[in-house]
């Protein structure tokens, strides 16, 4: 069964493809926008770094068992069942535990967030 693309998705531009046009079917080709990129200011490159620095401070305050889920899930990109497994850990717990870092992070993180 083909499912139809909605008004949505046709109007979207993606940014992962390089090319400036997609062949949709036979001979048709649709043309999409190349986006120039985003210049980043002296600015962006001092708040982001601001960010990193608060980020390290605040990770580094989790406990340790936080830490550990959060570090390998979020960080190095591992999934929850791979994290249970390296930590000897259920499924639940690991989920549970990086979802408690997470809203230890977003607290520690707050006042820096609002504007």
């Amino acid at each position: 069964m083909k499912v139809r693309k909605g008004k949505l998705e046709k109007a979207t531009v993606r940014f992962d493809e390089s090319e400036s046009f997609v062949e949709i079917d036979e001979g048709e080709v649709e043309i999409k926008p190349v986006l120039p990129p985003s210049k980043v200011t002296p600015l962006d490159t001092v708040m982001n770094n601001e960010l990193r620095e608060l980020l390290d401070k605040a990770i580094q305050k989790l406990p340790y068992d936080y830490r550990i889920v959060f570090v390998l899930c979020d960080i190095v990109g591992e999934t929850a069942a791979a994290t249970a497994k390296i930590l000897k850990l259920s499924v639940p717990a690991v989920k549970s535990r990086l979802r408690r870092a997470r809203m230890f992070l977003r607290e520690q993180l707050h006042h820096y967030m609002v504007v």
